[in-house]
């Protein structure tokens, strides 16, 4: 008889450590579980989000009483932060925690049977869940705002259709060995007005497999100086316009049918593809690219190294310093531009070059053709190749050119 006690005393110990393990799986980014969890952590901020549908059937003469979310603040005992007789509750936000400190929650949910006229509760465990504040990742859904402080980003951020993310001046985002993480505007609205994102934190407005649309924008923000890319916001997915003005070292790919401007950033890259559309006026730009079909305007900007190609349409005017290179079935129309250090065509190319100063050579070979007219040319032009075609008219030339196939003068 002591032998069957003792027996049946391990299995049931031993069938509680399992369901307590179960219970007890950590939140992060790669877990999720299934009735509810943690689905977000912003610093000081945890969002926690739960299934009601998936708490305990109801039997007969059984009552839903109340839910209790319980704290555990490093470690300590828990302490119930809030409890409700609604059944359809179904998320908490806990916000102004200690940073660096774990909190576990767990969410228990009350039946009574019999409920009268003395009732009996039956409490049963839904889940528990742990995470440790100072981090960033998860699904954000609710309206968040993040004002300062410094921290680490561990998994993806992503903005969920109808709700906004706003990162304001103060914040500062990192990533732990390089390890790249992404702030993702998917369907939700994301309002960068400030803050500092280090190499590895990327910024995603919309997305393009499956393609969502993004919203929101990119202003007065930082971007140290980067080794492996100097990409740091991405706009894909479906059509929308945007604006990313007045960063410091923001790198910008942008693709799809998206119309951008960009506007008064300083050490700045800018690559447009995929029929995007680019109004680009008043950068430090070190390098600007537009390829496969992408169309724009490039001005006013005190420096513009501009390499335009795969049959995109440009035009380029009044901008302080450009260099210029322009390939396979590119349209350039350039114009107006005071100092130019040289302009290089290929690959049938086509550009008109009009009343501009180019201190450098203009060079066009390879089939690319050019209208060259009320320039003042400081190192010559050299046109050569077979099907190379360049018409120059009323130009100033300050040193020997060299002029082979030029059909016109």
């Amino acid at each position: 008889m002591r032998i069957f006690t003792s027996l049946l005393l391990v299995g049931i110990l031993a069938a509680i450590n399992i369901l307590t393990a179960e219970a007890q799986k950590l939140s992060s980014p790669d877990n999720p579980q299934d009735i509810g969890e943690i689905i977000m952590v912003a610093g000081d901020v945890i969002d926690l989000r739960w299934d009601p549908a998936l708490y305990p059937s109801l039997g007969t003469g059984e009552q839903f009483v109340r839910y209790e979310l319980s704290r555990s603040i490093a470690g300590n005992p828990y302490e119930v932060i809030t409890t409700d007789s609604n059944s359809t509750d179904r998320s908490w936000r806990d916000e102004d925690l200690g940073l660096n400190i774990s909190h576990s929650y767990k969410l228990n949910v009350i039946h009574c049977k019999p409920c009268s006229p003395t009732p009996t509760y039956h409490t049963h465990l839904m889940f528990t869940s742990l995470a440790t504040t100072g981090q960033v990742w998860g699904s954000v859904t609710r309206n968040l705002k993040m004002s300062t402080g410094s921290f680490t980003m561990v998994g993806d951020l992503v903005v969920q259709p109808g709700f906004r993310l706003t990162i304001d001046d103060g914040t500062t985002l990192s990533v732990v060995n390089l390890n790249s993480r992404a702030i993702r505007s998917r369907g939700g609205k994301l309002e960068i007005d400030g803050g500092k994102f280090y190499e590895g934190v990327n910024i995603f407005l919309g997305e393009s497999s499956p393609a969502v649309q993004g919203q929101g924008w990119v202003k007065n923000a930082e971007f140290p100086p980067r080794q492996y890319s100097s990409a740091t916001v991405f706009i894909e997915g479906l059509k929308n316009s945007y604006e990313i003005l007045n960063n410091v070292g923001v790198g910008v790919v942008i693709s799809g049918e998206s119309s951008l401007l960009f506007k008064n950033n300083e050490r700045a890259n800018l690559y447009a593809g995929g029929n995007s559309w680019v109004y680009a006026e008043e950068n430090s730009a070190e390098e600007v690219v537009f390829s496969s079909y992408a169309k724009g305007v490039v001005t006013n900007n005190e420096k513009a190294v501009i390499t335009v190609t795969g049959m995109s349409q440009v035009k380029i005017e009044k901008n302080a310093l450009v260099t210029a290179t322009l390939n396979s079935n590119a349209v350039v129309d350039i114009r107006h531009n005071p100092n130019i250090g040289s302009i290089s065509m290929k690959d049938n190319a086509w550009a008109t070059i009009y009343n501009n100063t180019i201190k450098g050579m203009i060079i066009i070979e390879d089939n690319a053709g050019a209208e060259i007219e009320h320039n003042t040319l400081g190192a010559g032009l050299r046109v050569f190749g077979q099907g190379t075609w360049a018409e120059i008219v009323d130009n100033t030339l300050l040193s020997e050119t060299i002029s082979e196939g030029i059909e016109a003068w």
